[in-house]
Formats: C-alpha cells, structure tokens, sequence
C-alpha cells in the first residue's frame, strides 16, 4: 500500500516537471489518477487499521527531515545524516522499549505486583468496607478472606479465560 502511495506521488512528482510540455488534457487525467489512487490507498488505510502506523511512519519521516540539517558535521552527506538520524530514533525507540520492560518486570517483582499480596489487600478492603455501610448493604457484601477472593479470583479467570486473552485485540 505504502509503494502505491509512493508511486503516486512520484507520477503527480514527474507531471509537476512536464507541465510545459505535456498536452493540458493527459495532465489533467494523469492528476486525476493520482488523486484517486491516493484516495483509495487512504481509504483502505483507515479500513485495515493502519493509521497509527501510518501516523508513526509519518512522524519519522518529518523528524529525520528536521533533524538532519541540523547534524553540524561537514564531512557527512545528507543521506548519511539521515542514516545518523535514523539510526538515533531507533535506538531511542529501542531503549524505551527495553526500559518499559524492564518497569514492568521490577513492578511484578515488586510488592505492588505481588498477586497474593494484592489479594490481601483486596480482602481487608472488601471486610473494613462491610463495616461502614448501611445495615441494608451489609448483606450483598460476603464473608471473605484471602483464600475465598483467591478461590473467586481463579475461577473467575479459568471461565474468562478465552476473553482474556482478546484484551487489546478485536
């Protein structure tokens, strides 16, 4: 999809420098072309759900062409410096990923992550609750301790299983 946009813009690219020469007629049917092959590729960006990628391939694209210009060696081309910017982004890209993982592994491993203890603090939430609500409320909260909201807890996620792993798909 990406090459068909490309190749679009190359011929509305190619037309811009032939305009003197070429009969007004081919012009206006070759930018005609272009704009619906261009129509149709967005189109079926939206429909395959591409547009944050799309976005992102954009945004490197517009910040290798800002930043760039900017690398004050005289000595680099400009297609070496955006080799330099690109390989700049990607490690940056690379390192965040690598630092999120690593959050996440020192969360799990961590108190807060602890699953047991997050149980045990679900349980003495759910029995300190029971004691400031209304009489007439007090009878939909049930007897729980830390085993019975672990015993909830796995069963509610061996029925759920199948949905749970769809989070964050369609």
């Amino acid at each position: 999809m990406l090459l068909g946009l490309l190749a679009s813009v190359l011929v509305f690219a190619v037309l811009k420098d032939k305009r003197d020469t070429m009969n007004p007629t081919n012009q206006k049917h070759f930018e005609i072309a272009s704009v619906l092959i261009i129509a149709i590729l967005l189109t079926m960006t939206l429909v395959l759900h591409l547009l944050p990628s799309l976005l992102a391939g954009l945004l490197v694209y517009q910040l290798v062409h800002i930043v760039s210009p900017k690398i004050g060696s005289a000595r680099l081309s400009a297609g070496r410096k955006k080799v330099v910017v690109v390989a700049l982004i990607a490690a940056v890209m690379v390192a965040i990923v690598v630092l999120g993982i690593w959050g996440i592994a020192i969360f799990l491993k961590g108190e807060n992550g602890n699953l047991p203890a997050l149980l045990q603090k679900m349980a003495e939430i759910l029995e300190s609750s029971k004691t400031a609500l209304p009489a007439v409320l007090q009878g939909w909260i049930p007897d729980v301790g830390v085993l019975s909201v672990q015993t909830h807890v796995v069963e509610w996620l061996r029925e759920h299983a199948a949905e749970i792993r769809n989070v964050g798909g369609e």
